[in-house]
């Protein structure tokens, strides 16, 4: 676990218990919350509730469930700010420059391993929050999925990666063609498992001296209408490795940022 060190709580006085400056708490606290939910552009919205594809049937989910299975989030070293004076070397060095420096003992310390010992633990990862959960990512609902709280090190969060076990499509499906007769009136039912997937934002929130403690990320992952575009109901039954390659293509996720003391 990173702890920040006394020698850096020395350099700020803090009223409050929870401070992030306070000896023996981290350098921050992650909370995570995924939202997961199928989207349509307002162009393919049908007033009844249905959408249509660019291959032109008519969908409707009943469910489209989402077997979370964890998020991954990556910290990385950041040593763009030192929070030492490479002119004037630290305690148990005798030169520092170009990267490095040159410990006592004769060692060539670079620069992030100088800020570790410095500062405590630095970036590493990923770190991994479970999230079993089970998300209804159907119209019009979308389910938050918390994850943490867990400790950071100091560095930067560059990354989040949310991974599932597996989905589960439910939907009825109409031909939406001028024709319309690729499928009966009343459409068809199609039940489709697919297999585990992942997908990932960037993000950058620094986690160190004079940042506030708690780190709260909102991720949003959004699986468009468009994965369905290629799909030719009428067909069969469908690939499920097009499926797979369909549905992580079409998917993004974007990440919001808020914090707090």
């Amino acid at each position: 676990m990173a702890h920040r060190s006394l020698v850096a709580a020395a350099l700020l006085v803090c009223l409050w218990p929870a401070c992030a400056w306070e000896p023996g708490n981290p350098w921050g606290v992650l909370q995570l919350g995924v939202q997961v939910r199928a989207t349509v552009a307002a162009d393919r919205l049908l007033p009844d509730g249905r959408f249509k594809t660019a291959s032109e049937y008519l969908w409707r989910y009943e469910h489209f469930d989402v077997e979370l299975d964890a998020a991954r989030v990556a910290v990385v070293p950041d040593t763009t700010k030192l929070s030492f004076d490479p002119a004037k070397p630290p305690s148990g060095y005798t030169l520092c420059h170009g990267g490095h420096c040159h410990a006592t003992d004769g060692r060539l310390v670079d620069y992030a391993t100088v800020e570790a010992g410095l500062l405590g633990e630095t970036g590493s990862g990923p770190l991994l929050l479970p999230l079993d959960v089970t998300a209804d990512a159907a119209l019009p609902s979308a389910v938050v999925a918390p994850a943490g709280p867990v400790d950071l090190p100091l560095g930067t969060v560059a990354n989040v990666q949310v991974s599932w076990r597996r989905a589960v499509v439910k939907a009825r499906v109409w031909d939406g063609s001028p024709k319309g007769d690729r499928l009966p009136k009343g459409g068809i039912a199609v039940l489709w498992p697919l297999p585990a997937g992942s997908v990932a934002a960037q993000v950058r929130a620094k986690v160190g001296p004079h940042e506030p403690l708690q780190l709260r990320l909102h991720m949003a992952v959004e699986v468009p209408a468009s994965w369905l575009d290629n799909v030719d109901v009428a067909a069969g039954p469908a690939d499920t490795k097009a499926l797979e390659s369909a549905l992580l293509h079409a998917a993004s996720a974007s990440v919001t940022v808020n914090r707090r003391d």
